[in-house]
């Protein structure tokens, strides 16, 4: 696996809802395509101008020699990212004189604690705090969701799809019942599972049982054709 990191010049395709992109960006002088998922991708950020660090590989595919990358992380500074290309008609410039007047650590508290101080800095109105807001707590959300369920195993792509699937208080939802994660498309029984298992959810959880009947329900459906199963028949199984 390699390691590069790129300044984005422009996404030429991305999808709001799975976080993959398509990307052109510069690498030691030259100009690359690079493609894989970005989490941030899913607030609606503008990417260009931002550097990021990709891990991946070299592919040739119908549209060229591509760099595919399965891990994107942010090497610019997240809150003026966060200001700049995240909050939607802020801009770069009002986001470098906030940070400058307040500082980093005492703008993050403004933002998480008291935002409505935002409003006595000239430029910005109700809306823009009302936008600062709210993607302040959905950047936040799935910047939790990413660091709660990165260490088991789940995919960048996944993490995208879980948490348009819950929004908010998605961390709090799974770790009540882990087997709602079988409703994502790509997370089977086995891995939920597995993180209730770690989570510490008792072996004859209702939440389990439950679970484990739909799984042997899909599983007779979509290999066997059953439409239904007998009593007997799933408890054999």
């Amino acid at each position: 696996m390699e390691t590069i990191q790129i300044k984005i010049e422009r996404i030429t395709y991305a999808n709001q809802e799975t976080g993959y992109v398509v990307l052109r960006g510069m690498l030691k002088n030259r100009q690359i395509t690079a493609v894989g998922i970005i989490p941030e991708v899913v607030t609606g950020a503008n990417l260009a101008g931002i550097e990021y660090q990709f891990q991946g590989g070299w592919q040739r595919s119908k549209y060229g020699y591509q760099f595919v990358f399965d891990q994107a992380t942010l090497l610019t500074n997240r809150l003026y990212y966060f200001l700049a290309k995240v909050v939607k008609g802020l801009g770069e410039k009002t986001s470098r004189r906030l940070i400058d007047h307040y500082g980093e650590n005492q703008l993050i508290e403004i933002i998480e604690k008291t935002p409505e101080r935002l409003l006595e800095f000239k430029g910005i109105k109700e809306k823009k705090l009302a936008k600062i807001k709210t993607s302040w707590e959905k950047q936040k959300d799935i910047r939790e969701l990413a660091t709660y369920l990165l260490p088991y195993g789940i995919t960048p792509n996944l993490i995208v799809r879980i948490y348009n699937h819950f929004e908010r208080d998605a961390v709090k939802k799974i770790q009540e019942n882990p087997y709602l994660l079988t409703e994502i498309r790509g997370i089977g029984f086995k891995t939920a599972d597995d993180i209730a298992s770690r989570l510490g959810i008792p072996y004859d959880s209702t939440f389990r049982i439950q679970a484990a009947v739909i799984h042997l329900l899909m599983e007779a459906g979509e290999s066997d054709g059953h439409t239904y199963l007998p009593a007997t028949e799933l408890q054999k199984k």
